[in-house]
């Protein structure tokens, strides 16, 4: 069983959101949120430390009125996501549910399994439900997808229940490349998305229709210009994980390498875009 260190972060509640996304500059193994503190889970190997992240805050323009380690509790982390995972509806006809916890499907209801263990992406978030709504609403037919970032492999499995053709699940992270395959033999859609672990940059020369990306802010900056030269002339690419005020900011920096159409969907404090007819500049 993997354990873990963790440290609170207290600040006030309205900076949460935009405390977390800063955080994700560093390597954590998760963040959560309650009333008057964040939690942040680090790998038990991990030598980041409490003045570091306060310092790093602060110097961000963050206010913290207090950060402490301490010790997590050993948990089966399985029993904990099996109780508070509830069946979801999103858009008009995508249902999300947990293996433990049938459902009797409608005819024209599009139904995704997921068992998330410690990979994001549960359809519970706005962001990822921000790109399953606009996923509903795009033609994916015989398409073929890059889900970058993909956590559960959730978005790539509803964009093949969607019609999707060959989709590739690609994340940096060991436990998504577990998870995102145990995800994909519950849907039965083995055969038809490739779950594979490494950067944009191991893909090669391959180029999609259609990337999805619902990842943090700063990851989508540092990488725009490969994901736009992974595109095919005219393709679309689905960004997440923006919060609203970072919107015009993410839109800058793709002009810098592509002409597109944008179209922007908002969700709480959370926006996504949706760029169609990406072209590359040469």
């Amino acid at each position: 069983m993997k354990n873990f260190r963790g440290i609170y972060l207290y600040s006030q509640p309205e900076n949460f959101e935009r405390i977390s996304e800063k955080l994700w500059e560093f390597e954590l193994e998760g963040i959560t949120e309650e009333e008057n503190r964040l939690i942040i889970y680090l790998s038990e190997d991990s030598f980041l430390s409490t003045e570091e992240i306060s310092s790093f805050l602060m110097q961000s323009g963050f206010d913290i009125s207090g950060i402490e380690e301490f010790t997590p509790e050993i948990k089966n982390w399985n029993e904990e996501w099996e109780q508070n995972l509830r069946i979801m509806k999103i858009g008009k006809k995508i249902v999300v549910r947990p293996s433990n916890k049938p459902y009797e499907t409608d005819l024209d209801e599009i139904v995704v399994i997921i068992d998330p263990k410690m990979s994001f992406g549960t359809g519970e978030h706005q962001t990822t439900r921000l790109v399953m709504e606009i996923l509903e609403n795009t033609l994916v037919t015989g398409k073929k997808v890059l889900d970058y970032g993909s956590g559960t492999a959730i978005l790539a499995i509803t964009a093949v229940k969607l019609g999707a053709g060959d989709v590739i699940a690609l994340d940096n992270d060991e436990w998504c490349l577990l998870n995102g395959n145990e995800n994909v033999e519950l849907n039965d859609v083995k055969g038809k998305i490739e779950v594979k672990l490494g950067s944009l940059a191991d893909l090669g020369p391959d180029k999609f229709d259609l990337i999805l990306a619902n990842i943090n802010r700063h990851i989508l900056i540092e990488n725009a210009e490969m994901m736009l030269q992974q595109i095919q002339p005219g393709g679309t690419v689905i960004l997440s994980g923006i919060l609203n005020d970072d919107v015009k900011d993410i839109l800058e920096v793709f002009s810098r390498y592509s002409k597109f159409s944008s179209t922007r969907f908002d969700k709480d404090e959370w926006s996504a875009l949706k760029l169609e007819n990406t072209r590359i500049y040469s």
